[in-house]
């Protein structure tokens, strides 16, 4: 213990107050900070030959051989933090052993024996704490007992009732649990990276699944799961069951799911339930707790165990014991202006399902025609041999009034449902149920095609599956075989092969002093770029197109593109009229390029002396409403380098001014020395300007009669509004998601007046960085400290000013 601890765990007795020098596993917190400790001393061992909790530890080796150097490495980190070891709880060579509350060995893990002994020792419950000791033994056993929850039902209704009782039921099914718990498995380890499998399963009161890792093509059971339904899980639909099974095994099974790659082996169609659209929020609140572990669905296979094949007997819902296997008879009617027709879909226990269209040669309503489905599909069931029928329509009306939920007020239903009685007298087994319309869609498309088919005789269906659309084409390689600008240059470097006339291959010679040949290609050797990669005309297309309008792009012109082209490392010969060509042909650089005019006189330029110096503002809109209500833009250029930023706003007013030269200037680049922009009220307010003095700001306003003294600004605002137009089209209201590509593509472009694109030139000034801190004097204005600090003549004069950092 620390000693400023010990004396928290004082405590009193006859002879005095005393207090612990070592930390006593008394302590509320004991467990998890010796858990800690351990953890942290045996940080490079854990895993690898040593599993540690609390203070039981295992040193383990895959090989003989490698024991004793594994003890001999254990027992020195023990001897270091002076840990000691009682010799009478410590086993030294053994091939296995228990491990909180388990047995394990290289084979695997099994269930303790002791565990197994103390259940098939008990004797039947005789009260509810005799039946809870029962289930606290089963919880203990779960991960080995298949179909642990079906097995505990009864348990767990006799915990439910007022007054204890312990039926035969009970007591048959404590008798299947001692059997069932002499012959448990043996679970297997998964390895890193084992691909793992799972089996789901429901039953009419619960859920179970099985991890299962196949290893040389024998399946072992990994872990069993089992969930009884509670409340409203009883009512879900089989298929929702089935997915629900998978949630709770991701969710009890997490760290295997993520660890190793899951494949799900079942018979229902899950994956394109859980990926459809058409269902409830419960499917589509499942559908994303499933997506995260990358799932792979597959048709069940053979079960290569026996374990896994009671598994899979065990919980497959069946009828009960001494009952029929029952038929699945899916009925719908259709009555429309053209007529009224019946489809039913019969399923029979064993073989294939069969389908049937019913034209009728009367008209009737809806329900009338629900009705005669019903009569007809329990007839065909009947004349095929079935005494159990479960029924399933989606008329919620018909399924009131034969389960007797509904009254039959109206004569011709009264009439129609003893008929269906009639019919259902005779089954030994009778269920019907409401399902939606989306699951019963096969029974409704033949009621639908039945109704409006024309004529009354018999027909056949073809039945064909079309893989892909017809309109696809197929894929045919083409080998181009071309003669490319690229060949001769190729054909002397890499294989030195000339044409025989003198002046032609001296001129060759020539060229190729240009161009390197490295790993089968062709570079372009350059006096300011890097080796450029040549391609050819019909690749530089594609290059080009990709820049002028593909993603990050503004629609700039050719001579900016060519650039752009070469500064990413591409060169062919007609690179610069390629530009101009794609440039002239693009409709939208057509519709919105502007008019040249040349200045009646010639402009002034503003002198900037410093990079993010001097900013100039502007506010542009209103634009289409955007997301958020956005539809105003503020825009700042920097007067040296040309960096542009811009930000939406839903509203223009001074506190979103001041929260951009906040946001976007100050956290940026630095404090600024002047701000240009013009005279409007957000720029020129009190609020603004006392915000531009408190960081020594200069704000600059362009003469109302002259608006070009802040054409700095207007140019920005130039650009921004032509990529916004070039990219939109007809998708006015997406301005704000063109936004950030139109500035990726002003940023990097290389701009007249400095030589370089505003990404590069700030990275090659060396006195003044962005990301430099101020040293602010409270008494001297910024802009005058900034020019002591990059002339060499600041004085620090401590007494006199106390500094502070901005």
């Amino acid at each position: 213990m620390a000693e400023h601890d010990r004396i928290h765990t004082a405590f009193t007795t006859p002879q005095g107050v005393y207090c612990y020098k070592m930390m006593p596993f008394g302590l509320k917190n004991a467990g998890a900070t010796y858990q800690r400790t351990v953890n942290k001393i045996f940080s490079d061992q854990l895993g690898r030959n040593i599993e540690v909790y609390v203070d039981d530890m295992i040193v383990k080796s895959k090989a003989h051989s490698d024991h004793p150097d594994d003890l001999r490495e254990t027992l020195s980190t023990l001897r270091k933090y002076r840990m000691m070891l009682n010799p009478k709880k410590c086993v030294f060579g053994v091939k296995g052993g228990k491990c909180l509350g388990f047995l394990v060995d290289e084979r695997g893990i099994e269930a303790n024996p002791d565990k197994i002994k103390a259940v098939l020792e008990m004797k039947s419950p005789r009260n509810v704490r005799e039946v809870q000791r029962l289930t606290g033994c089963l919880a203990a056993l779960g991960r080995f007992l298949s179909r642990s929850a079906d097995k505990s039902l009864f348990f767990f209704k006799a915990l439910k009732r007022k007054e204890f009782t312990w039926d035969e039921e009970a007591e048959q099914a404590f008798t299947s649990l001692k059997l069932h718990l002499s012959t448990l498995p043996k679970l297997m380890s998964p390895l890193p990276g084992e691909t793992l499998f799972v089996y789901l399963a429901v039953s009419e009161y619960a859920l179970s699944a099985v991890l299962v890792a196949e290893r040389e093509e024998t399946q072992h059971p990994v872990y069993f799961i089992s969930h009884a339904f509670r409340g409203a899980e009883a009512k879900y639909s089989e298929v929702e069951k089935m997915v629900f099974a998978l949630v709770m095994a991701s969710r009890k099974l997490k760290p295997y799911f993520q660890a190793h790659q899951i494949k799900v082996l079942t018979g229902q169609p899950l994956r394109k339930v859980i990926e459809s659209r058409n269902h409830s929020s419960r499917m589509t609140d499942w559908a994303d707790q499933l997506a995260d572990f990358g799932l792979e669905y597959e048709p069940r296979r053979a079960i290569k165990a026996q374990a896994l094949a009671d598994f899979i007997t065990e919980c497959t819902t069946r009828p009960p014991v001494g009952q029929n296997e029952e038929w699945e008879l899916y009925v719908d009617g259709s009555s429309t202006k053209s007529g009224c027709g019946a489809g039913l879909v019969l399923k029979p226990p064993v073989g294939e399902k069969m389908e049937y269209a019913i034209k009728f040669e009367f008209l009737g309503s809806n329900n009338e025609a629900e009705y005669e489905a019903l009569i007809l599909g329990l007839q065909l069931c009947i004349l095929a041999g079935a005494t159990a029928i479960e029924a399933r329509s989606d008329s919620q009306l018909i399924v009131g009034q034969v389960s007797g939920e509904y009254e039959a007020k109206e004569d011709n239903m009264r009439m129609y449902l003893a008929k269906a009685q009639e019919f259902i007298k005779k089954l030994s087994h009778f269920r019907i149920s409401h399902i939606p319309r989306s699951e019963n869609q096969q029974a409704d498309a033949l009621a639908r095609m039945a109704s409006s088919a024309e004529g009354s005789a018999p027909r056949t269906i073809m039945w064909e599956v079309l893989r892909q659309p017809s309109i696809n084409a197929k894929e045919q390689l083409i080998l181009d075989r071309t003669a490319t600008w690229m060949d001769e240059v190729v054909g002397y470097l890499r294989d030195e092969v000339l044409p025989t006339d003198a002046k032609e291959a001296e001129r060759i010679k020539h060229r190729a002093g240009w161009f390197l040949w490295h790993d089968e290609q062709l570079y372009k050797k350059s006096y300011t770029h890097p080796l450029l990669k040549c391609v050819t005309p019909e690749e530089g297309n594609y290059i080009l197109r990709e820049i002028h309008q593909g993603a990050c792009s503004s629609h700039q012109g050719g001579r900016t593109i060519a650039g752009k082209a070469l500064r990413a490392g591409y060169y062919w010969p007609t690179l610069k009229a390629d530009a101009q060509e794609l440039v002239k042909r693009c409709p939208s650089c057509q519709i919105h390029s502007d008019i040249p005019r040349s200045p009646a006189t010639p402009l002034n330029p503003i002198q900037a002396v410093l990079p993010f110096h001097k900013w100039g503002m502007d506010l542009l809109g209103p634009f289409p409403l955007a997301s958020g209500q956005r539809k105003f833009l503020i825009v700042a250029i920097d007067y040296f380098t040309k960096w542009t930023e811009a930000e939406p706003l839903a509203s223009i007013t001074d506190k979103q001014v001041q929260a951009f030269i906040w946001r976007n200037i100050i956290t940026r680049f630095g404090v600024p020395r002047a701000l240009v922009s013009d005279n409007g009220r957000q720029f020129n307010s009190g609020p603004t300007r006392e915000y531009c003095a408190r960081f020594g700001i200069q704000t600059r306003f362009s003469a109302v009669s002259r608006p070009q003294t802040n054409g700095q600004a207007e140019a920005a605002n130039k650009i921004v509004l032509k990529g916004i137009k070039k990219s939109l089209d007809a998708a006015k209201g997406a301005w704000v998601d063109d936004l950030p590509g139109v500035l990726w593509s002003a940023r990097t472009t290389t701009k007249e007046a400095t030589g370089h694109s505003p990404t590069v030139k700030p990275l090659q000034n060396k006195k003044w960085h962005p990301r430099v801190y101020d040293v602010v004097q409270p008494d001297v204005p910024i802009h005058h400290q900034r020019h002591q600090l990059i002339n060499g003549t600041y004085s620090f004069d401590v007494p006199t000013h106390p500094w502070v950092l901005a």
